[in-house]
């Protein structure tokens, strides 16, 4: 499997909006922020999700949004540090 920071390498950031998630419980999972997501570069990449988000017939042009789901569990920093924010 590819790891995050790896496939962060080839996905362009300037293109499609990127999350990236982590389980919590098997029914539930939280985003990673933007900032602490360099932690994360080592963790395996379980899942990718692609979305259109809007489509510009006329111009042809979609938005789109892209979903990737981290192996787990989150850092304890990351708890408190969502907790205070």
């Amino acid at each position: 499997m590819i790891r995050l920071g790896e496939l962060l390498k080839v996905i362009n950031l300037d293109g499609p909006s990127i999350g990236v998630y982590i389980d919590t419980s098997p029914y539930m999972a939280r985003r990673i922020d933007e900032e602490k997501l360099p932690d994360y570069y080592d963790r395996e990449v379980m899942q990718i999700l692609f979305d259109t988000t809007e489509i510009d017939y006329e111009n042809y042009q979609a938005d789109f949004l892209v979903e990737v789901k981290i192996a787990g569990p989150m850092l304890e920093d990351d708890k408190k540090w969502k907790r205070q924010h």
